[in-house]
């Protein structure tokens, strides 16, 4: 799902980087290789679209886990972030995303997950979950997020989800 509104946006005429921190690298190298493949069919290439543990050096390993420290300097660096969580009910970084001021786009199939934001400063996305709640045939609409996206970005809808969780 991330793939896809990534490869929505860049066909929509935006410069995007999709950095996700991954753990297990070593033993995911072919799931992480179709991923990538499936961001060249999206329209991703090599300098839009990386997973963090394919970026070890001799001086950092990542393969394994990314700091706390690299994911807070990610999230500062960025400016949306896409929790499509099937099951997780809350995860500290959805707060911490917030927190930097990203753009946050959560799964409204999960609505526990309405309880730690404003719902007037995120977007929700039917990503389904475990209970498919919103399940259609077919693909979701990858390009319409895409659009929701970029006019959000542009009119800077994160802050008002920053202030929430800072009143909080």
């Amino acid at each position: 799902s991330v793939i896809r509104t990534f490869g929505e946006m860049k066909k929509q005429g935006k410069k995007v980087a999709l950095i996700i921190t991954n753990s297990n690298g070593r033993r995911r190298v072919d799931e992480l290789k179709s991923k990538l493949e499936f961001g060249k069919e999206c329209g991703l290439d090599e300098n839009d679209f990386v997973f963090t543990s394919l970026l070890s050096t001799k001086e950092i390993n990542t393969e394994s886990e990314v700091s706390n420290k690299v994911v807070t300097e990610l999230l500062q660096l960025s400016n949306l972030f896409i929790f499509p969580t099937i099951a997780e009910v809350c995860s500290n970084v959805l707060l911490e995303a917030s927190m930097t001021k990203n753009l946050v786009v959560i799964n409204e199939d999960l609505p526990l997950l309405l309880d730690f934001v404003d719902t007037n400063a995120v977007l929700r996305f039917p990503f389904t979950s475990l209970q498919n709640m919103h399940y259609k045939k077919g693909d979701s609409d990858y390009s319409d997020l895409a659009e929701k996206i970029i006019s959000e970005l542009e009119y800077d809808k994160s802050d008002l989800q920053f202030r929430r969780v800072w009143r909080k």
